[in-house]
């Protein structure tokens, strides 16, 4: 009898064990899902603010052109 009871705990500890392995590994997967989801999001806001930075610093050179143009003047 006690050794019956002895292995049933062993085999729900296994069960036990492969049921947290299972799950650690379900929140990983989903975790590096998100962080894959973020940098995705990132690399698109970093191109973005690229190209805003780019038009900004456009403008200002026409600025800066226009300024010399009249200073000249």
């Amino acid at each position: 009898m006690l050794e019956k009871l002895m292995i049933m705990m062993k085999t729900q500890q296994e069960e036990n064990r492969t049921m947290m392995k299972a799950h650690q590994d379900a929140i990983r997967e989903e975790n590096n899902k998100m962080t894959s989801q973020i940098e995705n999001k990132l690399e698109k806001y970093e191109y973005e603010v690229k190209g805003y930075l780019q038009q900004i610093q456009e403008e200002v050179d026409r600025i800066a052109e226009d300024t010399d143009i009249k200073l000249e003047s």
